[in-house]
């Protein structure tokens, strides 16, 4: 469960987020790629990734990476997402743009 985010979350308040599950928070379609990325991190213990499309429309990238305790066994799941949706909306222009280029 996310138990803090850092004042740039987005369109959520940190007190509507924490207690939560990140994919809470994007459509239900994704839930099951976020799932299977975490799930990945406890079973392997190495990091994983995802993109997954948020309910307040956005799209991001999902970063899990597993925090260790002192003798090694996985206490914590650290989830760093970033708003890629600009990112994305660029290259598929550009990719139409070239497209129309080489027609």
């Amino acid at each position: 469960f996310i138990e803090y985010i850092n004042r740039g979350g987005g369109a959520h308040q940190a007190g509507e987020i924490a207690g939560h599950r990140y994919y809470d928070f994007t459509v239900e379609e994704d839930r099951h790629i976020l799932e299977a990325a975490f799930q990945r991190v406890l079973a392997e213990g190495t990091p994983q990734e995802a993109e997954t499309r948020a309910l307040v429309g956005r799209v991001f990238h999902v970063h899990y990476a597993p925090l260790r305790g002192p003798d090694g066994r996985i206490e914590r799941v650290l989830c760093v997402a970033s708003d890629v949706t600009d990112l994305k909306r660029s290259f598929e222009e550009r990719r139409r743009l070239d497209d129309r280029i080489r027609d």
